[in-house]
């Protein structure tokens, strides 16, 4: 077996008894997904007979492409045999997507899910395949084009990173964040659609994968801002015992007008600074904790307009960098964010991320964010990200950056009879932590 280990921040190499370990990166706060209900085929259009709703499915490990069900509801499966039945089509479209969903094929099976109907993500049973192609499961199928001459006619496939795949009959898990072409207001395409991250099983298998065009065998011509998730029905057997979904416009919520008021001193909680004087104050193009003008020991209030685009729930998640998360007393920090002069969310100082949703409408509202800062040594950094129905999930401070680790290429450890021991980080607890060692086992238990 092969200990995979990503070279990203937030990487853990989890216990894994048989494959690749899973690469997972501390999972940020955020809204619900929404669901197909799997009760019935009123999701998609014109669902052909290969498709139904049952209760339950297994398959034959023994032998290929074969599923027995059972009545009820909770699962949508496909019976066909290859080359019959019909494709599912979803009864909406999408440009931007984060798409998951539970799968199973049997043994030999194949199908693949196309995002606009154009751009094929394969799900096949490639259980102990060991040098995957872009036709195994979670590969990005080729591109074809007949005038590139014989022989050269399939090009841009992309194969996974490695192979994540599951027994045939075992459910699998898919998790896509998908981004669409872009077109101007002519109808130009001015950038290709992405596959900005895959999952297969909780490994990532792809990150940011442009397609100059659609893969082979799409459904629908050209390129488009939008179109239906389409799930092959006519290459054998297939069952889904979840699909969820958000889907993404263009809007994003966007803040102006900002002005900043500091206070140097050393609060213990949030302060009531009515009638007091600021030390600084001015004009900012930005919501940024560093208006302080000091690193230590200071309280800041920002404000300005925020314009709702849409109107829905909202989730907002507020990171101070300088509390520990360790369950301090709440004395070394805290804030309090106000929209439409109502209050939000409050950081009480004892946990370095707070969540909370909340209604808004659309339009034009005050913002207020009010915070402190009550102890040395650590940054003076906020974090601040929300999102939204059909928005999403965005900073709103300057001081953030991408928090979720990136497995730029892998580093591949190969333990023969001994096991492998590798540096690494880990994070653990809310913290990175620095000194870890990763173990690879021949056995194929692989842990930190």
């Amino acid at each position: 077996m092969k200990l995979q280990h990503a070279l990203g921040l937030a990487a853990a190499v989890a216990l894994a008894a048989s494959g690749p370990p899973v690469l997972q990166a501390q999972a940020p706060a955020t809204l619900p997904l929404d669901s197909i209900a799997l009760n019935d085929l009123a999701a998609f259009s014109e669902p052909p007979g290969n498709w139904r709703i049952v209760g339950g499915v297994a398959a034959d490990r023994a032998r290929n492409l074969r599923v027995t069900t059972s009545p009820g509801s909770g699962v949508v499966v496909n019976t066909a045999k290859p080359g019959d039945g019909g494709d599912l089509r979803t009864t909406w479209e999408h440009g931007d997507i984060d798409l998951e969903l539970e799968f199973m094929v049997p043994r030999a099976s194949n199908s693949g899910i196309y995002f606009q109907g154009r751009y094929e993500l394969q799900l096949l049973d490639s259980w102990g395949v060991e040098h995957p192609t872009y036709g195994d499961v979670g590969g990005i199928y080729e591109r074809w084009d007949e005038s590139r001459g014989p022989g050269n006619e399939g090009f841009e496939g992309h194969a996974p990173r490695f192979n994540a795949a599951r027994a045939p009959g075992l459910w699998q898990t898919l998790r896509v964040e998908f981004r669409a072409p872009r077109f101007d207001a002519s109808g130009n395409k001015i950038e290709n659609a992405r596959f900005v991250r895959v999952e297969l099983n909780g490994a990532v298998i792809h990150e940011n994968v442009e397609l100059s065009g659609p893969t082979r065998g799409a459904f629908l011509p050209g390129e488009a801002a939008t179109g239906p998730l389409i799930i092959q029905g006519d290459h054998g057997p297939i069952a889904f015992r979840k699909i969820r979904f958000k889907r993404y416009g263009a809007e994003a919520l966007e803040l102006s007008g900002l002005t900043f008021k500091a206070y140097d001193g050393k609060f213990q909680s949030l302060p009531d600074l009515t009638g007091r004087s600021p030390d600084r104050s001015g004009e900012s193009p930005r919501l940024t904790a560093s208006n302080a003008g000091v690193a230590d020991a200071f309280a800041l209030v920002e404000q300005g307009t925020i314009e709702v685009p849409v109107a829905g729930r909202y989730l907002f998640d507020l990171r101070l960098g300088w509390i520990d998360g360790e369950g301090g007393n709440g004395t070394e920090g805290g804030a309090r964010l106000r929209i439409g002069g109502r209050e939000v969310l409050v950081h009480d100082g004892r946990q370095r991320s707070v969540t909370a949703e909340a209604d808004l409408a659309a339009g034009r509202q005050e913002f207020v964010l009010e915070l402190f800062k009550n102890r040395e040594g650590r940054p003076a950094s906020v974090d601040l990200f929300a999102e939204g129905p059909g928005v999403r999930r965005q900073a709103l401070t300057s001081e953030t950056r991408t928090r979720r680790g990136s497995a730029q290429g892998a580093v591949t450890v190969e333990p023969g009879r001994e096991p492998y021991l590798l540096r690494s980080f880990l994070e653990h607890g809310g913290e990175k932590r620095t000194h870890v060692i990763s173990v690879g086992d021949p056995s194929g238990v692989h842990y930190s």
